[in-house]
């Protein structure tokens, strides 16, 4: 069934039929407008997700350097997304 077949072409309708649609559609809005109407809440969304936390030494790194945490999360999610296994500020560095 197309969308066309479902309701008659308002435009071909003869005018009876054109007021006896405009009247039934009235009376179906005043209907609705009877009903208080409902104030939605907002629900806190609970897949925001959490603020990633900084280790000490970034914090000291953030702090030495002035820059700002978001800066620091930044740095660390464009290593990540340049490869995964790299820590931003690695425990085992071996100097040679």
């Amino acid at each position: 069934m197309r969308l066309e077949d479902l309701y008659e072409n308002f435009g071909t309708a003869s005018p009876e039929a054109q007021a006896l649609y405009i009247a039934s559609y009235r009376l179906l809005r005043a209907k609705d407008m009877e009903k208080p109407a409902k104030s939605f809440r907002k629900k806190p969304s609970s897949s925001t997700p959490a603020k990633p936390k900084l280790t000490e030494k970034e914090k000291a790194v953030a702090k030495l350097l002035g820059i700002k945490q978001k800066d620091i999360i930044a740095l660390r999610e464009s290593i990540d997304d340049d490869t995964d296994d790299t820590v931003l500020l690695d425990d085992d560095y071996d100097e040679e």
